[in-house]
């Protein structure tokens, strides 16, 4: 699925795709993790969550391992090693402030996931991708009522979120292939896509 919307998003570039996409889904996801937040504060069980997050072991910043793990996250996150800085950055306008949006969505992600990994009694100190369907949706399913109507909107936005990313690594390649060898947008698209997918393919464990 994401393979085919990121498709059809890059087929309208940067501008009439993603941005356009982009400025009705993350609104919305942005909504609703900050309704989490609220929430997570009235679920039992994540006493253990808000402990862990404002405990601070001084000890631990001498451990050579926090700080690569720190820094590995930054460079992910922020695709430095990737093309994400350059195609989104050059969208950007010179009033947009990089960090303090990116404090604001740190702190509520932690406000969001480590409460929610309290609730099911997972090990506070390790994570991963899992972390978004394995601790969040008991935490959905706790609250009843329209939980179902929030989780289809947040998982689209996560979604949309994970297509942003994509396309920023696609974009890159893709104009190389237009500028470099002359084809069409539609056909630069769909061969770093078909290149995409085998890729995704052989290096998903499938046993």
């Amino acid at each position: 699925i994401g393979i085919v919307v990121s498709f059809v998003i890059m087929l309208a570039g940067i501008s009439n795709g993603i941005e356009a996409s982009c400025k009705i889904m993350l609104p919305i996801l942005y909504v609703l993790f900050v309704v989490l937040a609220i929430v997570m504060i009235f679920i039992p069980g994540t006493a253990e969550g808000y402990k862990y997050i404002f405990t601070l072991d001084p000890k631990s910043l001498l451990n050579p391992e926090v700080w690569v793990y720190a820094f590995g996250q930054c460079f992910f996150s922020l695709s430095v090693a990737g093309s994400g800085s350059v195609v989104y950055g050059s969208y950007l306008g010179k009033d947009v402030k990089i960090r303090q949006s990116a404090v604001i969505c740190a702190l509520l992600a932690m406000f969001v996931i480590i409460p929610a990994m309290a609730t099911t009694g997972a090990d506070l100190g390790n994570g991963g991708p899992g972390l978004m369907f394995v601790s969040v949706l008991p935490v959905f399913n706790g609250i009843g009522g329209i939980s179902r109507l929030i989780v289809i909107f947040f998982y689209v936005a996560i979604l949309f979120a994970g297509i942003s990313s994509i396309i920023n690594l696609f974009e890159t390649p893709v104009n190389f292939l237009q500028q470099q060898l002359h084809l069409k947008r539609w056909m630069a698209v769909g061969l770093i896509h078909v290149v995409g997918l085998i890729v995704a393919l052989l290096i998903q464990p499938w046993t």
